[in-house]
């Protein structure tokens, strides 16, 4: 062989090296960086839906504080006067803002007024459940606030209980308010409109158990799985006040 043709062998030997070992060190460095663009994009969607539970948690609570900080609510814990419930509490207005239940309960915990709406008649072990979940920080007015989830013979509700005050936001608190709103269908569908993504609920026992090949991310409690070559799905474990898990919220 002569020298000339050696030359071009072995440059050719050489450039073939050279591209083969750029492309797997470029393959290897596009699949690293898809990699993170996945681990990031399926991270924010959880805390999406985190806070998009949180939104619609704040939003309860607002409207429970806007009922249990009204003189009207005050002096009715003391007067019972029916006419509060005839004129304020009727079914149309609770309709409107997408109540399912609404309570009145004493400083001792005992129910003073109770109303279940949207197909909802309360039992005396859902009154047991609301009443027994309801564990305030302390004995001030601001800190016995509490949000949360219960369940209720297998239907899962948001809760928000706030303390009977005056208008003003003062006085000797006279109770507590407790306002429960449903995780039916027409919530989940304001959510997935809210969070821009498609959300409906699993049992909790159904988490996913995923390998390497099959987590896009995970933190110990939530976890987002891929689901074929085109799709994640991402679990957001719904824990109760009790600190259970009652559902996966799945997007």
């Amino acid at each position: 062989m002569t020298i000339r043709k050696k030359i071009l062998l072995y440059s050719a030997l050489a450039l073939s090296a050279f591209l083969a070992a750029v492309y797997v060190v470029s393959r290897f460095a596009l699949l690293n960086g898809f990699s993170r663009l996945e681990s990031n994009y399926a991270r924010e969607n959880v805390h999406r839906l985190q806070n998009e539970m949180q939104n619609e948690e704040s939003r309860l609570a607002i409207m429970a504080r806007d009922y249990a900080q009204w003189d009207r609510t005050y002096d009715f814990m003391q007067s019972h006067n029916s006419d509060y419930v005839r004129s304020e509490l009727t079914e149309d207005t609770f309709n409107i803002i997408h109540i399912n239940i609404f309570l009145l309960l004493d400083r001792n915990g005992n129910v003073v007024l109770q109303k279940g709406l949207g197909g909802w008649s309360l039992q005396a072990s859902d009154l047991a459940t609301i009443a027994a979940a309801y564990r305030p920080k302390s004995r001030g007015p601001r800190d016995s606030e509490l949000n949360g989830i219960l369940d209720l013979r297998g239907r899962l509700l948001l809760f928000a209980y706030q303390p009977i005050l005056t208008s003003r936001g003062d006085g000797d608190v006279r109770g507590t308010l407790v306002m429960g709103r449903e995780l039916n269908d027409s919530l989940m569908a304001s959510l997935s409109q809210s969070a821009g993504l498609p959300l409906w609920l699993e049992p909790a026992n159904r988490a996913p158990v995923g390998n390497t090949q099959t987590s896009a991310w995970r933190d110990g409690t939530n976890s987002v799985m891929f689901e074929g070559d085109s799709t994640m799905l991402a679990y957001v474990p719904i824990i109760d006040l009790w600190g259970s898990p009652r559902r996966l919220l799945v997007a």
